[in-house]
């Protein structure tokens, strides 16, 4: 657990420092999760937590051209993904994200794809690594409340465009 907890401060650490949850309109922050639970995803999710962003899972399974729409809802301006899902923010879509964060390894090429389409692309694992030396910012973020949002889950949108839930 403690080594856990380590991973989610400091992941949640960089977040802040770099910048990459900034309050929308409303004053929320938000971050998208685009790609399959794993435990790099609880890191991230837990990491919102704690720090009160929101965190908005945008799942393979609502379709590529869904994520768009859950951004513009949101204002969201970060994701997380794997390189699986980063086809689906390149040409000839456009990247909605102004920073994406990738899980795991990206090849070289697919490195090349994303400078060329302007997308900032960050590894997580070495943004655990810059957050590990940057955890004194988690003292100046206040402890999100009860009546704080954790979570906007959106529906497949069966009815129509998808919407977003609470919690």
């Amino acid at each position: 657990y403690s080594e856990v907890d380590e991973r989610i401060d400091s992941f949640a650490a960089a977040l802040w420092k770099l910048d990459l949850v900034p309050a929308a309109a409303d004053g929320y922050r938000f971050l998208g999760l685009y790609c399959k639970n794993s435990r790099d995803w609880m890191v991230a999710a837990e990491a919102c937590f704690k720090t009160g962003v929101v965190i908005v899972p945008m799942y393979d399974t609502l379709g590529a051209g869904v994520v768009g729409y859950i951004q513009g809802q949101t204002d969201c301006q970060s994701v997380v993904c794997t390189e699986a899902e980063l086809p689906n923010l390149l040409p000839p879509n456009k990247c909605p994200f102004k920073d994406v964060i990738v899980l795991g390894p990206v090849a070289e090429a697919m490195k090349q794809q994303c400078r060329a389409a302007g997308v900032r692309l960050h590894l997580f694992a070495e943004l655990e690594s810059a957050g590990a030396r940057e955890r004194a910012i988690l003292q100046t973020i206040p402890p999100p409340g009860y009546e704080d949002i954790a979570l906007l889950c959106y529906t497949s949108g069966t009815t129509g465009d998808p919407k977003g839930a609470m919690i």
